[in-house]
This record gives structure tokens, sequence and C-alpha cells, in this order.
């Protein structure tokens, strides 16, 4: 498929490597790739000495990693709200600190030889608290990195830099810590946190100016599922990728119990096929700048390529056949859930933008977890081979989503706000409800159009934040009633129509006879 431009002309999709070449990207993503590397060095170090410390418990060494990704599923939420609503950049910058000073503790306390395995899961997840604040911020911040058209290799890119740390970050770590022990591991990994940390002090995007305050946070909480619940395509795009990462964690969730069991190796071996799932990775951020397909075909082709990479290395015996194995479910892996990266983030407006890569972020997270369970349970039951290749079954049969979910083309839509920022009012900012009252007169033969076009924009002011909406008729008249909370809330409201709900408005008023009559009323004062 030729990808199109919005005026339905080809154009050219740019290079895997072209957001290199933008010097602001350029530095992020190195110092974010150092940091990924030190952050696989950490996990590594912290691992092994709570096996120390504990004479191998397996209940308390499985808790080092719980206790790193448990802050995405508790806090990413929340830190998309912060970046959404706060000064982007500094939410990042809080995050980075906050990493440093867990990392740093680290090294302090297993220094002295005070670390104990209760301080150690603390520092894990203060660490990993930093990387929860930091990633929505992180993601929402791309557009503001690169040049319009560059998102999604700038995406790719990052991908394949998170792939690539967790493919050599636990052979480095490894090393490390024979030469220096678990202190040097963790003084590698608070020194990789210094170079992003000076990178983003330094780096002054354009804030723009707020003309009222910013939203309250219980509001801005919700704020985010609702805009997904209302706009079927990043709600697509979240479901697929917690479906993707659901099924797909199959090959994560076993693969070392290939590596011992069905290759007979070691750590070595693992270290090898997580390479070989790194490498994989950087081929298919490569491939994807050069093969022509739209997003649902790519997905598609993704689906189909892991679903058979996990077959075959469920049976597969030999090292080289899992080898490559490994190097398909990274390409597959990498191209499938950037591009729903992609979609969701081309598909949602600006002021909600870190909310929405939050919750996908969390719904990777938890459908990875769960999977992880499922397919480890199943192993069990019916052996390693067999629930690989049930997984790839299922992964083939996730193709049917296709039709309860479908993806968009690559045209994105315009989501710059329709109308300039809401004026400001001389009136207290939580005075409330407000009520709005929009009356429309129609002739008789558009009603029926008439109607669904105003339930649709029904849903578009529910997306934005009105409650109660509702409908009535008389003969020739339609009138659509809601509120809001409170004044602070309905001027964000108004401030969220986009350019791409303009086509929605031109067919009401085509139908209508004159401009609609708007009535406001605030705690029962008509304005």
């Amino acid at each position: 498929m030729i990808v199109t431009s919005s005026h339905n002309e080809p154009r050219e999709r740019p290079g895997a490597l072209a957001p290199l070449r933008e010097p602001l990207f350029r530095n992020l993503w190195a110092a974010n790739a150092l940091s990924n590397i030190g952050g696989m060095v950490q996990g590594i170090g912290a691992a092994w000495l709570m096996t120390a410390m504990t004479a191998g418990d397996p209940r308390l060494v499985s808790l080092v990693q719980t206790a790193a990704a448990l802050p995405v599923v508790l806090l990413s939420i929340v830190a998309g709200v912060l970046a959404d609503t706060l000064d982007r950049r500094l939410v990042m910058l809080f995050g980075q600190a906050t990493a440093i000073l867990g990392a740093a503790g680290l090294v302090a306390l297993t220094w002295v030889g005070t670390a104990t395995p209760a301080i150690l899961l603390v520092a894990t997840f203060l660490i990993g608290s930093g990387y929860a604040v930091t990633n929505p911020g992180w993601y929402a911040s791309f557009r503001e990195q690169v040049s319009p058209g560059l998102l999604e290799p700038a995406v790719m890119l990052n991908a394949l830099g998170f792939n690539l740390a967790r493919s050599i970050g636990p052979a480095v770590g490894g090393l490390i810590i024979a030469v220096g022990g678990v202190i040097a591991a963790f003084a590698v990994n608070t020194l990789s946190y210094i170079p992003l940390f000076v990178a983003l002090w330094r780096w002054r995007p354009a804030v723009p100016k707020r003309p009222i305050p910013p939203e309250r946070f219980l509001p801005a909480l919700a704020a985010g599922p609702r805009y997904i619940a209302y706009m079927p395509i990043p709600f697509a795009a979240l479901f697929r990728s917690m479906m993707f990462g659901l099924i797909g964690s199959a090959i994560w969730a076993l693969m070392p119990l290939v590596a011992r069991n069905t290759l007979h190796g070691g750590p070595a071996m693992l270290g090898l096929l997580l390479f070989a799932f790194g490498l994989g990775a950087a081929c298919g951020a490569v491939l994807r700048a050069r093969l022509a397909l739209d997003r649902a075909a790519m997905l598609a082709v993704c689906t189909i390529g892991y679903a058979i990479a996990s077959a075959v290395l469920g049976y597969a015996t030999i090292v080289p056949l899992a080898l490559a194995a490994c190097l398909l479910a990274g390409a597959c892996w990498v191209a499938a859930l950037s591009g729903l990266n992609v979609a969701l983030q081309l598909h949602s407006a600006r002021w909600v933008g870190a909310r929405v890569v939050a919750l996908l972020q969390v719904a990777l997270f938890l459908g990875m977890g769960l999977g992880s369970a499922i397919w480890g349970a199943l192993a069990g039951e019916i052996g390693l081979g067999n629930a690989l290749g049930v997984s790839g079954g299922v992964m083939l049969l996730s193709l049917g989503l296709a039709k309860l979910t479908p993806l968009p083309e690559e045209d994105e839509p315009d989501l710059s706000p329709l109308h300039p920022e809401p004026p400001l009012l001389d009136m207290d900012w939580r005075a409330g409800p407000v009520r709005t009252r929009v009356t429309y007169r129609v002739p008789a033969e558009h009603h029926a159009v008439f109607a669904d076009a105003l339930c649709a924009i029904g849903r578009l002011r529910r997306r934005d934040g009105a409650r109660h909406w509702s409908l009535s008729q008389g003969d020739q008249h339609w009138v659509e009633s809601f509120e809001t909370p409170c004044l602070l809330d309905d001027l964000h409201r108004r401030g969220r129509i986009t350019a791409a709900d303009a086509a929605l408005r031109e067919k009401l008023a085509t139908l209508s006879e004159g401009p609609p009559k708007v009535e406001r009323s605030i705690g029962g004062v008509v304005l």
C-alpha cells in the first residue's frame, strides 16, 4: 500500500534514522539510551545482591522485578496528568531526580554495608518511580523534539534504544559485577541518569501561555480514560496494544525456560536469545521505514510474524533456529507496538497526550503481567513447546480484532484548537455548575439526518468534559442540554474543540435555519 498525505497524494516515508539528523532529538535519544542501559545494569545488580542476601530465596528475588515494574502501573496515569497540566519538562526533570536519588542512596547504603532486602526493594521502587514519572511526558514530547512527519521513526528509534539496552545491558551488568561488584553496577546506573538530566535541563521548549488556570487534578485524572472511551481510534490502539502484550508475553515469560530446558544452556544462552531479540528490534525499525504499508497492514504482518516466531521458538531444538525466531519476534514486537503508539498519539489532542500514553503503558504492562502468569501456568500443564505453540495460534486468531477495533489510514487529523483560547472572565473559577442549552431551528425534512449529526456532536462534548448531555425535540426546534461542574471546567471544555470537529459543525449549520441560540447559566444565574 502507498502511504498518502492528507491530500491523497503519495509521499515518501522518512528513513528510520531521519530523526537523528535533528540535534535536539539526537542528544536526548542518546542520553535516554544510555540511561536505559544503566537501568538494565541496575536490574542485574539488584537481582544478584538479593540472591546473595537471601541465599537465593525465589520469592524475594522475584520481588525485585515487581518493585521495578509496580510504579509503572501505580504512577503512570498520575504522571500523565502532571505532564499535561504542568510544565512537561519540569515533570520529567523531577522523575530523573527521583531516580538519581534512589540510585545514589542505594550506592551509599551498599557501600557502608547497611543495605537489607527491604532497603533494596524500596530503592528499586524509587528508581522505578522515576522512570514511571518521566515516561509519559517523554513520549508525549516527541512532537516537540522532531519535525512534523518524523513522529513514527522517532517512536521506533526510542523502542530500538530500549530493546538494544535490554539486549546488551545484562551482559554489561554481568561484566561490571564480575570486575567491580554490585556497588560498581549501582554506581554505573547512577551516573547513567546524569546525561539525560543535563539534556533535559538544557532543553528549553516553548511553553504556551495559559490564559486560565490548569485543570484541577481529579477532573484531569478522569479526562484521559474519558477521552479514550469516546475516541474510537485511540481506544483501538490501546486495546490492541494490551492484547498484543497479553498474547505476545509468552515469549518474554518462557524464554529463560527455552534457554535452559530446550536448548540446554545457561545464563549465556539466555543472553544470546535476548541479544537476538534486540537485534531483531533494530532490524524492525529499519525495515519499517522501507515498507510501504499503512499501520493496519503493518500490524497484521507483525501479528503473523510474531505468531510464527512463537511457534518456532516453542519447538526449536537447535540454537540457530531459536535465534532466528527471536530475531523475527523482536522485529515484529517493536514494529507493532510502535505503530500502535504512533496511531494513539496522532489521533489524540495535545492537551491529553501524556495521559493517553500513560494509559497505553499501563494497559501494555497489565497485559504482559497477566499474560506471563497465564502462559507460565499453561506451560506447566501442557509443556513449554505446546504453550508457545498455543500462543502463536491465539496470536493468529487476534487478527480478527481488526474488524472490531479497526485502525486508521496514515492521515493525521488536524487536532489544533478550532477557536482561540477561552477569554479571561472576572468570575470565580469554582462557580458552578455551568449549564448550557443550545436551540436549533430545523426543517422537518432534515430531522433524521440532523439527529444523527447532533448525537455525534454530543459524543464530542462528552469527550471534552460535558456531562448529563441530553437532546429533546419540538415541532421545528431541537434542544441539546449539558453541564460542566464549574466555570474552569467549562472554559477548558470550550478550548478543546478541534479543527477536525469542524465538519460536523458545518453539517449542522447546513441542516438548520440560522445560527443556534446558546444560553448559559452558572449556579442558576443566567449569563
